[in-house]
């Protein structure tokens, strides 16, 4: 076998020559037909497809249609089962890359929407379109601030391909894989949607712990945010230019942009020079330190933790909260809540408000309950984290596995 064309990853029973054939040579080519946004009905009686969900909704197969419309399938393009769409136009050249198979017929195709009919597993293509052969999509794309991908271009296209038994192996091996993500996802969201309600009951306090001998903690008191905490915010500094940003520097500049799961990703923060930048306006953050933006998308919140012996700062979006003697993981949690998201829509008023001001946020009030019980809450619901962590970690390695084998499994 020609080495370039001998996959690195391989079932044992193939041994046969993959074949170099242009894209044409094995696939007829059409155009999906317009249906605006406008045209999208909940109860409409036709499944239909809009190249934008291509981004957004659907992967590599599609399975189940997210939209519907009340248009004539007449006067429309309809999908056959194993048919592959590809956006005829996108933002950027490595986007427009992305193909899908659709796996049902009759479902109608709207327009910027490039079709490829063909004899070849219909999966197979489009994970090999997704992998191997994105970079060489992206090349024969065109335009510059709109991007245009046409049939003709894709005619163009080189694969190298197995016979359809193999092709069906490897399409029905790497859907696995898709299925086992899906799985955690759907298992990520279930947690999450438990954890959300797990909130409201404990917050509303419809939910309660109870103490070592089974008898009810004492009522939860009122206290202010001043009362239990100190706040800083750095003032007149400005962002630092993305050229300012410096890897040799020693100290962790935290941004709102480095939340994550509500805590702080320190693999996304820049590093910045202390003596150059930081100077006597610096804010040094500490295990349990609350973070708050107040520009921008204001009320993100952020629990520091896995400091270690890093120094850290901030940037001037942020408000600093640093809590006395209450457990700040409790706080933390009583930001995420539903009081301090109606909080903050109250002070939005329903405008485009970007700016926290600390005269504002000091106003808040929290229910808090004794010391005991806040860390018996803290407690569970950082362990209900803990498995929701565990499960986007799983995701995360899972689609890593896929992707590397997207690249040694096709020529």
């Amino acid at each position: 076998m020609d080495q370039e064309l001998k996959p690195t990853i391989r079932f044992n029973e193939y041994t046969e020559k993959w074949n170099s054939k242009k894209l044409n040579e094995i696939a007829s080519f059409s155009k999906g037909k317009g249906i605006s946004k406008s045209d999208i009905s909940e109860n409409g009686i036709n499944e239909c497809i809009r190249y934008g969900e291509l981004y957004t909704q659907y992967g590599e197969v599609i399975n189940k249609i997210h939209s519907k419309t009340n248009l004539d399938k007449s006067q429309l393009v309809i999908s056959k089962e194993n048919d592959v769409i590809i956006p005829a136009s996108g933002e950027s050249s490595i986007d427009i890359a992305t193909a899908s198979c659709v796996k049902k017929s009759g479902v109608i195709l709207g327009g910027d929407l490039n079709i490829i009919r063909s004899s070849t597993d219909g999966i197979f293509l489009s994970y090999y379109l997704n992998s191997k052969k994105k970079r060489d999509i992206a090349r024969l794309s065109q335009g510059i601030s709109v991007i245009h991908l046409y049939s003709n271009q894709l005619k163009s296209l080189t694969l190298n391909l197995p016979r359809i038994e193999e092709q069906q192996k490897i399409a029905s091996f790497i859907s696995l894989i898709d299925k086992r993500i899906s799985l955690l996802k759907e298992k990520e969201s279930l947690l999450g949607e438990y954890k959300k309600g797990i909130m409201q009951k404990l917050f509303s306090q419809e939910l309660r712990f109870k103490d070592k001998n089974g008898n009810p903690y004492p009522s939860w008191g009122r206290k202010n945010v001043l009362d239990i905490s100190s706040m800083k915010a750095r003032i007149g500094w400005q962002n630092l230019r993305k050229e300012e940003h410096l890897e040799t520097g020693e100290y962790n500049l935290v941004t709102g942009t480095d939340f994550e799961f509500n805590k702080v990703n320190w693999n996304r923060t820049k590093y910045v020079d202390y003596e150059r930048y930081i100077q006597d306006k610096h804010i040094i953050l500490k295990e349990g330190d609350i973070l708050i933006t107040k520009d921008g998308s204001i009320g993100k919140v952020a629990l520091v933790n896995n400091i270690g012996d890093r120094k850290a700062t901030l940037n001037n979006g942020i408000f600093r909260i640093r809590i006395a003697e209450e457990n700040p993981t409790f706080i933390y949690y009583s930001f995420l809540s539903r009081g301090f998201k109606k909080f903050i829509h109250n002070i939005a008023g329903g405008s485009s408000i970007t700016h926290l001001y600390q005269k504002d946020f000091e106003t808040f009030n929290l229910e808090i309950p004794c010391l005991e019980e806040q860390t018996k809450i803290a407690n569970f619901l950082s362990s209900l984290d803990s498995k929701i962590e565990l499960v986007n970690t799983q995701i995360e390695k899972t689609r890593e596995f896929k992707k590397g084998l997207l690249q040694q499994m096709f020529v």
